[in-house]
């Protein structure tokens, strides 16, 4: 039923599923309320629940994906992290060891309008500043440059990027575009290791049970 799955597959380039269930445990109906360490019936305890594959909330406030990349970084990659069309839990491993994730939409690295005197004055506003200066402030400010910074970087490369392979124009055959040409510009970016979280909804099925 999934012969694009299955061909990824043979070809070495798909390893495996990560998030494919929460249970932690065999239970039935008559047992399920008592064992199960997480809500089924809910879309979005379950949509949070497989995105972060911790039912014992040993890793509290952590993804899978994040907690891989966590674990690739502490031997010798140089990962990163992208999530296309918003925030995801999936993404987050713990606090302080890897670089923050970077979102971007289906259609690239969205612009930032600043016009050049603008841009100028956001720089200088968030310049160094003296020792006594508010360290929240210093964080923010830092943040704030390393994020235009990034941003300007991966759309000029990404726009440079043509795809030998035509997508599907649906909105996820928009987002593997996209990852596409985030995979091309791994070099300019200094990784060797990219971890990518898409998503896909309608798959709610209430009106037809």
């Amino acid at each position: 039923d999934l012969p694009e799955i299955q061909r990824l597959y043979e070809e070495n380039d798909l390893i495996f599923f990560a998030n494919t269930g929460v249970m932690s445990q065999p239970v039935d109906k008559s047992n399920y309320n008592l064992l199960t360490n997480t809500q089924l019936f809910a879309h979005n305890f379950m949509q949070r629940e497989t995105k972060r594959i911790d039912p014992y909330d040993s890793f509290d406030g952590t993804g899978v994906i994040g907690r891989m990349a966590d674990i690739l970084g502490g031997v010798g990659h140089n990962v990163g992290s992208f999530s296309i069309n918003g925030v995801s839990i999936a993404l987050v491993g713990e606090p302080g060891v890897s670089e923050t994730p970077m979102i971007v939409n289906s259609n690239g690295v969205p612009e930032v309008f600043m016009d050049d005197k603008m841009e100028k004055l956001v720089l200088s506003l968030h310049n160094s500043t003296p020792p006594e200066s508010g360290f929240f402030g210093e964080m923010w400010s830092d943040a704030l440059v390393k994020s235009l910074g990034t941003s300007k970087l991966l759309r000029t490369e990404i726009e440079s990027v043509a795809t030998n392979t035509t997508f599907p124009s649906s909105h996820l055959g928009r987002q593997f575009e996209t990852i596409s040409r985030l995979i091309t510009t791994r070099e300019a970016r200094g990784v060797d290791t990219d971890t990518f979280y898409v998503e896909i909804g309608g798959f709610d099925t209430h009106s037809d049970v």
